[in-house]
């Protein structure tokens, strides 16, 4: 368990500009913040055997929509080293997309978008 208690009454903002010097306190010797922490103790050797897991590996054709330019690169860059065809879009474009192109499994898509578009709008057309 880790639990952190402070039962006092905040600095004024005089106070709070040396909060971060070094040793700096607003206590008197002896008194204090307490912070505990209770961590399990070593009972030997663990016996956890890790899980042989299959690669993930995928042949579809993912519609990935995102505004910002960054995220749709590294998006795609990890969806074709798992093996997928991947096609990108803005929003706007994403809904003449789904219309046109039924090779369309996945939409991996952003919830909020500087676009017109939204994700959520784009879970409807995709049905």
């Amino acid at each position: 368990m880790f639990a952190i208690t402070d039962t006092g009454k905040g600095m004024d903002s005089a106070t709070a500009m040396h909060a971060l010097d070094p040793f700096f306190t607003t206590n008197l010797a002896g008194e204090g913040t307490t912070i505990k922490l209770y961590f399990p103790r070593d009972v030997g050797q663990e016996s956890f055997q890790p899980r042989q897991v299959a690669a993930l590996a995928g042949t579809e054709t993912v519609l990935l929509v995102d505004d910002y330019e960054i995220v749709r690169a590294t998006v795609v860059s990890m969806l074709k080293g798992l093996g997928y065809e991947v096609i990108t879009a803005s929003g706007a474009e994403a809904i003449s997309i789904l219309e046109k192109d039924s090779a369309i499994v996945f939409v991996f898509t952003d919830v909020v978008m500087r676009d017109t578009v939204s994700g959520r709008k784009l879970a409807v057309v995709s049905r």
